[in-house]
């Protein structure tokens, strides 16, 4: 599964190419592989430039251009979420390990200080023969321990695609019963435009074990999700580009259109559409949900 790019509200978020004085920051669409931008070119965008400087032993990157703003929120689970400041706190912390969620060019470009990246392309974590799209207990437990993660281990994850890879990330550390796993909110995108310290220098992974508890209720099926078409008590949301959903683009799959009775809520509504792309205020959300008939009596099943 690559990213959506169907939708025009999408936008890419490469890494600062640090071999130079300065840097681009492109808001092209997500591609399936980011690219490096061009040298020897300053490029003015809509959501602004990218400037790094060395400064202190460290690389300081610096967005221009754009909002930094962030509304605060009350959310019924805000511990998921992190915002910089608090991360920054944290950076030197050894019981916070912080993942870069990107593709591996994308790390090896540039990333927080201290974090982790995927050692290959399988940043959806999917099984070996990716017919489950799922990594299993055991091959889940190889790859945290080759990150350095533990399962006393708090883990922040970030992207630079609106968190689509961190949330599918901090996903599969939650099936797979981590406790403290969250998101920075906001992203590379916001550490960058609040000129917070980046490094091209590779972590090295800590000595950890990990034993995963498969938790079912954060998994669905086929099977039951068969079982739950027409029932009033269920909602099932398909979180895709509206071209996926109504059958005009069927990205690979074999068969085109929607689950049966299914909603359409594309995630990126999740999330902000200023440069920053954080996750929205709780009543947004709230009242974003309910007027789709998504509520808190409902059993959610998410595709």
């Amino acid at each position: 599964m690559m990213p959506p790019r169907g939708g025009t509200s999408e936008l890419g978020r490469h890494r600062p190419d640090l071999s130079g004085r300065r840097a681009r920051h492109s808001c092209d669409r997500v591609p399936s592989e980011p690219t490096a931008p061009r040298a020897g070119r300053t490029r003015q965008r809509a959501c602004g430039m990218v400037v790094c400087r060395a400064r202190g032993g460290r690389t300081v990157c610096r967005l221009t251009g754009g909002s930094a703003a962030m509304t605060a929120a009350e959310y019924a689970r805000p511990e998921i979420l992190v915002d910089t400041a608090w991360l920054a706190a944290q950076l030197d912390d050894p019981s916070v390990r912080v993942v870069d969620a990107d593709y591996p060019q994308a790390y090896g470009r540039a990333h927080i200080p201290g974090a982790v990246g995927h050692l290959d392309a399988n940043i959806y974590l999917k099984s070996e023969d990716g017919a489950t799209l799922m990594m299993g207990p055991d091959q889940f437990a190889q790859t945290m321990v080759r990150m350095g993660i533990g399962n006393d281990t708090t883990v922040v994850v970030y992207d630079s695609h609106t968190s689509l890879y961190a949330a599918r990330f901090w996903w599969m550390l939650k099936v797979h019963g981590h406790r403290d796993a969250r998101i920075l909110n906001g992203g590379w995108h916001k550490w960058l435009a609040e000129s917070r310290p980046v490094t091209m220098a590779r972590a090295t992974p800590r000595t950890t074990t990990y034993q995963p508890e498969f938790v079912d209720s954060l998994h669905t099926s086929c099977d039951l999700l068969r079982g739950v078409i027409g029932r009033s008590d269920s909602v099932i949301v398909d979180v895709r580009n509206i071209a996926e959903y109504t059958g005009q683009n069927d990205r690979g799959n074999k068969r085109r259109g929607h689950v049966p009775g299914a909603i359409h809520l594309e995630w990126l509504e999740f999330m902000t559409s200023d440069d920053n792309r954080v996750v929205r205020p709780a009543a947004e959300l709230r009242a974003m949900l309910e007027s789709r008939g998504i509520t808190r009596d409902k059993n959610v099943h998410v595709y």
